[in-house]
This record gives structure tokens, sequence and C-alpha cells, in this order.
């Protein structure tokens, strides 16, 4: 549905980010709203309001999206074979407590010099390691290591990069932890979602802790 939203408006940059391997500049929930539960899937239901929420890392991406969705205003959107019409798009706090913006240089400048950090799974997640096996705990490594490859791949202010190295001086004091099956058609996906602990070495210098 994303994509052929923003097909509508940029055919050219539709196709990127549908075939792009690298990391992904953009985030998007499931669909949000009221379901009915039928057996093990959810159906929806007519003339109610469903929601999803799109996260960006880049400022084009962002831009080319709001032109497709007021573009795509009178247009209604496929999902399966559900058909959508756009209400409205909330961008801004006042609107919605999801919805918020900052810049890097923001982001870098409030974060806290915290040596215990508490993460919250609430969608089924797993770590792809290698291309082909599920990793089902949030090992420190792979958790920081994703979260850095998206920003140094997307900000403008870079990180040292002995950062990696201080990556490796944090581990998962605590956690509780779920694993779930995710069915979809024709396979399944196993993944994790629940709570942990990350503890950082007190070792580690204040630029590494605010970093990570």
């Amino acid at each position: 549905l994303f994509l052929s939203l923003i097909h509508n408006a940029n055919p050219a940059l539709a196709e990127v980010l549908h075939s792009s391997t690298s990391t992904k500049a953009f985030t998007l929930s499931p669909l949000l709203g009221k379901f009915q539960k039928i057996d093990k899937n959810l159906r929806l239901i007519s003339n109610i309001d469903y929601y999803i929420r799109l996260t960006f890392l880049s400022e084009e991406i962002f831009c080319h999206f709001m032109d497709a969705t007021l573009k795509g205003a009178n247009q209604p959107l496929r999902l399966e074979s559900a058909m959508f019409n756009i209400n409205s798009v909330m961008v801004n706090k006042n609107e919605s407590p999801l919805c918020n913006f900052q810049t890097f240089e923001e982001l870098a400048d409030s974060a806290l010099l915290e040596r215990k950090i508490q993460l919250q799974f609430d969608s089924v997640t797993t770590f792809r390691s290698g291309g082909k096996r599920n990793v089902l705990f949030p090992e420190p490594s792979l958790i920081l290591g994703s979260y850095l490859a998206k920003w140094q791949n997307s900000s403008p202010v870079k990180f040292p990069d002995t950062l990696n190295v201080s990556c490796e001086k944090v581990r998962i004091s605590r956690y509780k932890l779920e694993t779930h099956i995710q069915h979809f058609n024709g396979y399944q996906e196993t993944g994790f979602a629940g709570k942990c602990t990350l503890e950082l070495d007190s070792e580690l210098p204040e630029e590494a802790v605010k970093a990570i």
C-alpha cells in the first residue's frame, strides 16, 4: 500500500525503495484499528477508521510521501482485497502523541548519560544472521549494530568507527521475553517480544555512552 502510494507520485522512487537491499530509511507499523478475529485470522470491519504509523529517516522520502498523499487524496488504495480512502495525514504532536520531528543534531544533543537502557519489543522481532538464520534473542551487538547502521547511513552527524568496539562492552542484565510464531500466506516466521535491560560497562567513556 505504501509503495503503491509513492508510485502514484514518483514511480522511480517507488522502484528504488522496493528493490533496495540496503538499510531502509522508513518504517511502517502493522495496520492499526479494530478487527474481527476469526480462527487465526483478523478481518477488517467496513466503514471504520484504520491507521498506519510511518517513520522516516530521510527528508526526501518524507516530502515525496506528503506529495503522494496530496495527489492520491481522492484515489482509493488497495491492501489485499480491501479498499481504503485517505481521511487524514497527521504529522505533528498536536495532532497525535505518536507524531513528532527532530533533527539528527537535536537527537544527538538530547542523548542521556545513562548506563542502563530498557527496551520493549512490542512487535514480534527477529534478527537475520548471515541472511539465513533467525536469531531469537536481542543480543546487544545485533540491537546496537542495527541502530548504528541506520544512524551512520542517514545522519550527517557521524559517530566514530570505534563505537562498534564500544558496543561490545554492553551486556543484557535482565530480560522477560517470549517467542511467537507469525503466520503469513504460505509460510511462518518465529520471533520474540517482551522487555530487556542493556547495561553499559562502567569504563565506557561518556561520549560512547551518549552515542549508544
